[in-house]
Formats: C-alpha cells, structure tokens, sequence
C-alpha cells in the first residue's frame, strides 16, 4: 500500500472497501498464494522501433499529431457499468474465492457497487477528476493520465485537496473504458462506458 507524507493510507476507489469485506466476509482464500500477486495484473507492454525501422520514419510532428488525436479520441466524461463491472470483478478474484462461496461473493460485490456512483472525467491536457460516492463515503481523486497505446495509465495525486498517491491501469475499448485496481492480493474491475 502506498502511503503520502500525510500518511493516510490510499483509496482509489472506495468500493476496493466492499471488495475486500465480502472476501472477508465469505472467507477467501490467501491471495498471496498460489501465484495470485498483489501488483496490478494489467501492464502496458510498449517497443520502441529502431532509428532505421519503417515505424521511425516522419516527422517529429506527424508522431505529435498522431498522439494528441489518438489522445482527444478518449477525452470526456465517462460513467460506471455495474453490471459488467460486478461480472469482471468476479471473474478477477475467483482464484481467491472458494466456489462453494461465488454466489455470496457476486451477491455481496453487487450489492457495495449498486450504492456507489463512480465517473471520470479524462480531460485533453492530461489530467482527470474521478468523482466517487458509496453509502458511506465519497470523493474526488485528481490526478494526470497517459496513454500508450490502447493502455491507460491514472496516476493519483490527490483525493480532494490533499496529497494522496495510489494508480490505477485500463485499456480502452471504443466507447468503453475497462479499469483495474488492485491492492493486497485482491483485484477490483470497474468497466466505464462514455457518457453522450
């Protein structure tokens, strides 16, 4: 777990909250064994071409405009989809998760992210403000954003207005966002679409 000078352990997202008690409460397994790491599963794997490939050549500008089109091309506001959300966080931790115990697990994670309201706002000169609320707390998590590719990278500066780092990695999808946070053993995936 990341801490900031203030100490105060991270939160992305609050519902990482209701992930971690229903594992708690239906018993999961440990997730630090068999295999399951308690780093992001999501990396962004990225080649750099050789100063003589045919993907190096043109211009500096050309490579500029390319980026900042692709970039514009996900700026906007985007909103959560609790029901692909709850089938993909499911999915992320059934390794952890007895099978005897699935239907609770789902029935408890669809019960925490029915109660929150999760969006992003991905803003063009690469900063965002993800605003979250649950039943028993909310927030505004600020930050900047970068983009290789079809990957996203958010990294946290603050929740509010004091310092608070935490990250958290994505891929896009067209008019869909997929986002995963994972934190000691246990991954939460939310799955945004665009808001029109």
């Amino acid at each position: 777990m990341v801490k900031t000078s203030s100490s105060k352990p991270c939160r992305w997202v609050c519902s990482i909250s209701v992930l971690f008690f229903s594992m708690t409460m239906i018993g999961c397994k440990d997730p630090n064994s068999g295999g399951q790491s308690s780093s992001s599963t999501v990396t962004s794997t990225t080649s750099t071409a050789p100063a003589d490939s045919v993907e190096s050549k043109g211009t500096e500008q050309d490579t500029t405009t390319s980026k900042s089109a692709e970039k514009a091309d996900h700026v906007g506001n985007w909103v959560f989809d609790v029901a692909k959300s709850v089938n993909r966080t499911v999915a992320a931790n059934s390794n952890i998760v007895d099978s005897s115990n699935i239907d609770l697990f789902r029935q408890s994670i669809q019960e925490g992210f029915n109660t929150m309201e999760l969006s992003i706002e991905i803003r063009e000169d690469g900063t965002f403000t993800c605003r979250q609320k649950t039943s028993i707390e909310q927030g505004n998590f600020h930050g900047n954003w970068t983009l290789e590719g079809d990957q996203v990278n958010f990294l946290q500066t603050h929740r509010d207005d004091e310092l608070e780092e935490d990250h958290m990695t994505g891929k896009f999808f067209g008019t869909s966002l997929e986002l995963e946070h994972a934190k000691d053993g246990a991954i939460a995936r939310y799955a945004m679409n665009r808001k029109n």
